[in-house]
């Protein structure tokens, strides 16, 4: 489990900022780009603040992504911006005791058209010798956007001591959408010391399931490297897609993305 934790933490795993207790804060900046729809800019944002004197129990949380197609033209990044959706509330963790989490949140989602949300987060991890098998279910509620959950099951394995695989299933169920949207994917990494790291993966997901009509499937490889002090990281990702809306023709695609990684996700 340490030699998980230990890759997961370098390449900056989502789910750490889902289970983590004390202050962290991830800013990144790239582009993404496909033969298909061309160049985009993207940009991501997160942060739990603890808040002290509460046993690190509550949290502060903002999130934002956003994603300009064409940034080369004009006006585009600026409608980017205009359109972004920021998450921004407080997070309660009722429990976190071992391999137990149970948390919940509340907040605002800004923008054009703000709501109010709400969402319940549990997670069990259960070692199975030599996996480590990871459950979470989410249920969540926007006051516009309505219900949803996602159920997603993670296994792990080690198999020397710089590589891990791990496959990776969720299940999307949403109100204002049609079906289910599963997903799959398979990954191997590799994290050399605290300086450098290696992943390959294969992702599939068939949204609006059973009556999908844009399945995807994806194969990358990232190499990611810590390139200033213990806080800056740069991530290079080429591979190739499938896309049933494109008659499953293969289309490159390449992912650049600078990051920063500060608080105790790195310090741990």
């Amino acid at each position: 489990m340490s030699t998980v934790e230990r890759v997961d933490r370098f390449f900056g795993d989502e789910r750490l900022l889902e289970d983590n207790k004390a202050t962290v804060i991830r800013a990144g900046l790239g582009v993404d780009w496909n033969e298909a729809d061309g160049a985009s800019l993207k940009t991501r944002m997160s942060a739990r603040l603890s808040l002290p004197h509460l046993e690190e129990r509550l949290q502060l949380i903002a999130d934002n992504i956003t994603d300009a197609e064409d940034p080369a033209e004009s006006g585009r990044v600026e409608d980017s911006l205009r359109d972004s959706r920021p998450d921004a509330g407080l997070r309660y963790v009722v429990k976190d005791e071992g391999p137990i989490r149970f948390s919940g949140d509340a907040g605002l989602r800004l923008g054009s058209e703000s709501q109010v949300f709400g969402k319940l987060r549990a997670r069990l991890i259960v070692p199975h010798d030599p996996w480590e098998m990871r459950l979470t279910q989410v249920a969540q509620w926007f006051s516009r956007d309505g219900l949803g959950t996602t159920s997603e099951m993670r296994w792990s394995r080690v198999l020397s001591r710089d590589w891990v695989f791990q496959t990776h299933t969720r299940l999307t169920w949403r109100e204002d959408r049609d079906g289910v949207a599963p997903g799959q994917s398979f990954s191997w990494h590799r994290a050399v010391g605290n300086s450098s790291g290696h992943r390959i993966a294969v992702d599939a997901e068939w949204p609006e399931f059973p009556h999908t009509t844009e399945d995807v499937y994806v194969m990358s490889y990232g190499y990611r490297r810590l390139i200033h002090r213990d806080w800056l990281f740069v991530e290079l990702v080429p591979g190739v897609d499938f896309n049933q809306a494109r008659d499953y023709e293969p289309n490159p695609r390449f992912a650049l993305m600078f990051e920063v990684m500060l608080g105790e996700l790195r310090k741990r």
